[in-house]
């Protein structure tokens, strides 16, 4: 029988040394996003209708409740014209596929990817249906900066 120092008897075969340190975890919960559609830069206001050849810019954002532990990345978009044709306009890695529609996305920040085009539609088509996927990971500890695949 091994006794700690208090005296308290800690088991047969035992050990004293500390018992590993207890693991506490947190819910942390998920960032929301959203896809808008801006007049000519990220700081424009939101276009409902748009012209073939007007500048617009692609936003996407996503609000978490902690700063500083998510990172996105936008990927696998496509563009439908709401019958069933689709052009893939970005990869599944993040990388545009047609410069003339869309180039590589910036990332001025971890949650905040975008890119200015101008309006392009389907012949016959006066809707345009934009379908993208966005990956968050947790941000490195201690990362300045969120790692984006290189284009």
């Amino acid at each position: 029988m091994l006794l700690h120092g208090d005296g308290k008897t800690i088991g047969e075969g035992g050990s004293s040394q500390d018992a590993p340190p207890t693991m506490h975890t947190k819910q942390v919960p998920m960032p929301v996003c959203k896809y808008e559609v801006l007049d000519g830069s990220p700081t424009g206001p939101p276009v409902y209708y748009a012209t073939v050849g007007q500048m617009v810019y692609h936003k996407w954002t996503c609000e978490a409740e902690q700063t500083d532990t998510f990172c996105m990345i936008v990927h696998s978009c496509f563009v439908d014209d709401g019958n069933g044709e689709r052009v893939q306009l970005i990869n599944e890695k993040g990388c545009a596929l047609d410069k003339y529609l869309l180039t590589n996305l910036e990332y001025p920040g971890d949650l905040i990817a975008g890119r200015e085009a101008h309006v392009y539609k389907y012949a016959d088509r006066d809707n345009m249906y934009f379908d993208c996927q966005i990956t968050l990971r947790i941000k490195e500890p201690g990362a300045e900066y969120c790692e984006v695949s290189p284009h």
